[in-house]
């Protein structure tokens, strides 16, 4: 075994001496760009800069485009050796040129058509009639405005790059990129507004790494290192920004602005997917499908065929130049290896077949929940979003992801967006109303209850969402407003309709609470099975994506359960008896046994008076009270509880004070809000249900709720009273 590995690396380096001395001849490479330097060219600049292209023998020289940049022509004659351009490329192959797509580095096309915000203009019918500067190479638009019965009554006029012209009234229309030119918004008084393909079901590549025929045929070595190298470029740039951007002003551009260049990496990585795709992934059922949009449009002959299109259609041809080394190499491999791959394959099969069809059956259960349910970044852009959100936001199948609340609310609603997201990065769960207007036109109001997932460093990194429409019960609210402030013979009336609506309203809650369960339950289960079965299948990384998954949704289990319990407060019948308080709370105090069995608890409960009251409400008080304290106080030796009652003007006032870790008094008005907690839930756990109960069942009884505290780490003093009669 020892000699064949001896073998096996000295034919590896007499391999390598060859390719090298290969590189040595022919190393001289031109990359040709679409357009200027920037932070879109980012992974050719590090691979460069970071000795990837040197590394394999190539001495690289990176040209910039300029307006009327022909890049394909300029391939196809020998000018460049390699060049970036879109989609259109496969254009240029069916009009004779020999041209083979490398790489895609966007998954999605950032084309737009950019407009004056003050235009009007927000869907693609409204520019008809209207002036649009546009280049050759903008197949995406081309392809929406023939889909949409536009391009002949659009004028279009040759693109030069001017977007002054817009704001200027001199055209109505440009095209251009949404990852650059959102940033010139952010900068100037005048704000442009946008229309993307992708809306109206054109949804191409963007930016293709492409090269010739003869290059892939000829330079067969040449060809795979370069689109290594540049990839693995790419990997760099995107995992390291801001060294980047100093590479790009330093040797590229020094016009640019460093804020300029890390927004455009922002928007860009919503375009490259680099968490879920695989930089420079092409498909060629996707490729067929652009192919087919080309074809239906009349911008390509019908029946064309991509093959030799792809780069990975000339993979199977041989190279002849190292036939006799590969032979050697892999007869060697073959031996060596060829009995893992095969087991190894047949388990991989295997599990990717049951990954897909657990995938299938959590997929089918989220959509199928009648209640909006999405997942947005750090910067609101959606990732994922069920059928009934989409409903909600009257979009099209896929029409929420990689668009944000923003694109459906006005600007002044964008203030409201943006201090609910800092809410939620200081660990505070969020739920407020808000007002957009859908896809199709329709004025909505819509409730979120947002909670954030943070990762192991208790960064954020996500937001999870549940969106009610609740536009009727608005309406009905403001009906009832309106009714109020001008007949008052109908005061009575209306107070019986607010009680209907929030007796709805609350078996609503609890009904929604109730239909959460089964689904959360089947992805704990499920997620438990599969574990189960493939334990000794996935990697570290993949059990601890499962062990995330299962967390939140056990977190979302007792978030459930305590709705419910929340709801069925509010729902059930009081019966008042008259009771000794103390005993109660000796009870509750006894049975806690949390604090008994893990810490020393130094309880001191003083003589309580007897109360006319529902002794089984207000044990779940005293139940939530006390675990409270006891919560908050795990990291003393000692825990110190008192618990006592006064009397003032014709009430019971009963409080319990601990010395725990308290809170800041400037968000005592936040502690008994639902889902409202001041702590992370690293540190404390909790659903932020427990006060709101507390704060109910007082209400109910005609009584009221405070805390006291004089700081994080002096304790906390809870008060509720009670009416003597």
């Amino acid at each position: 075994m020892k000699n064949i590995v001896r073998i096996f690396v000295l034919i590896m380096m007499l391999f390598t001496v060859s390719l090298s001395a290969h590189h040595a001849e022919k190393n001289k490479i031109t990359l040709q760009l679409r357009w200027k330097h920037q932070f879109q060219f980012a992974g050719y600049y590090m691979a460069k800069e970071l000795g990837y292209y040197e590394a394999s023998g190539f001495d690289v020289e990176i040209v910039e485009g300029e307006v009327y940049t022909d890049v394909a022509r300029e391939v196809v004659k020998g000018n460049a050796c390699f060049g970036v351009q879109t989609p259109s490329i496969l254009i240029d192959r069916t009009q004779g040129h020999p041209i083979v797509v490398l790489a895609a580095i966007f998954q999605h096309s950032p084309v737009a058509i950019l407009v004056d915000a003050d235009s009007g203009i927000q869907y693609s019918s409204q520019l008809a009639g209207k002036k649009l500067m546009m280049g050759l190479k903008n197949v995406e638009i081309r392809a929406m405005l023939l889909n949409e019965g536009l391009l002949d009554k659009v004028e279009i006029i040759e693109f030069d790059g001017n977007y002054n012209d817009i704001l200027e009234g001199k055209i109505d229309a440009s095209s251009g990129y949404i990852t650059d030119l959102t940033y010139v918004e952010d900068q100037t008084e005048n704000t442009f507004a946008y229309i993307r393909p992708v809306t109206y079901g054109v949804d191409f590549y963007g930016d293709c790494l492409f090269t010739t025929e003869e290059m892939v045929k000829k330079h067969p070595d040449t060809v795979s290192a370069f689109r290594k190298a540049s990839l693995r470029g790419w990997r760099y740039a995107m995992k390291n920004p801001e060294e980047t951007v100093d590479v790009i002003i330093n040797k590229y551009n020094p016009d640019l602005k460093t804020e300029h260049l890390l927004y455009e990496y922002r928007q860009m990585t919503r375009l490259m997917l680099p968490d879920l795709v695989e930089l420079g992934h092409v498909n060629q059922g996707r490729w067929k499908h652009i192919a087919d949009t080309f074809e239906r449009f009349g911008m390509i002959k019908p029946g064309y065929d991509i093959e030799g299109f792809l780069y990975a259609d000339h993979l199977k041809e041989d190279h002849s130049r190292y036939r006799s080394i590969m032979l050697i190499v892999t007869g060697i491999m073959l031996v060596l290896t060829v009995m893992m791959i095969i087991k190894f394959q047949k388990q991989k099969n295997k599990a990717e077949a049951e990954l897909q069809k657990k995938e299938i059956t959590y997929s089918k259960l989220v959509h199928e929940v009648h209640d909006g349910i999405g997942i947005v970044n750090t910067e609101e852009i959606f990732i994922f979003a069920n059928k009934s959100a989409e409903e909600i936001f009257e979009t099209e199948k896929g029409g929420l992801v990689n668009r944000s609340l923003f694109d459906f609310t006005s600007r002044e609603k964008t203030i409201q967006i943006k201090n609910e997201t800092e809410k939620r990065k200081k660990g505070q769960s969020s739920s407020y109303e808000l007002d957009i207007v859908t896809e199709k036109g329709t004025n909505k109001t819509i409730l979120i209850n947002a909670s954030p997932e943070f990762d192991d460093k208790g960064k954020i990194i996500a937001t999870y969402g549940i969106f009610f429409d609740i536009t009727e019960r608005k309406r009905a609210e403001e009906e009832i407003k309106r009714l109020n402030e001008t007949l008052e013979q109908k005061v009575k009336e209306r107070t019986s309709e607010l009680r209907s609506a929030n007796k709805e309203l609350e078996s609503f809650a609890y009904s929604v609470s109730h239909d959460l369960r089964a689904p959360v339950r089947h992805v704990i289960g499920f997620t438990d099975v599969f574990l189960k079965e493939n334990a000794d299948v996935l990697n570290d990384r993949s059990k601890d994506t499962f062990s995330k998954i299962t967390s939140s949704a056990h977190r979302m289990e007792r978030l459930i359960d305590d709705l419910l319990k929340f709801s069925r407060t509010g729902r059930q019948e009081m019966m008042k008896t008259k009771f000794n308080m103390s005993e109660v709370v000796k009870n509750v105090m006894n049975e806690y046994k949390d604090c008994k069995e893990h810490r020393n608890v130094k309880a001191v409960i003083e003589e309580l008076p007897a109360v006319n009251a529902d002794r089984n409400l207000l044990t779940i008080v005293w139940e939530n009270l006390i675990d409270n304290a006891c919560k908050y106080t795990k990291g003393n030796d000692l825990t110190e509880v008192t618990i006592s009652c006064t009397e003032q003007k014709g009430e019971y006032i009963f409080s319990i004070k601990d010395n725990g870790v308290g809170f800041d008094p400037e968000f005592t008005h936040k502690l008994f809000g639902v889902f409202q907690r001041l702590h992370l839930e690293k540190d404390f756990t909790g659903t932020g249900i427990g006060l709101a109960n507390v704060r109910r069942i007082i209400s109910r009884h005609g009584g009221r709720t405070w805390a006291e505290s004089d700081g994080e780490g002096k304790g906390a003093s809870f008060y509720f009273t009670l009416p003597k009669n």
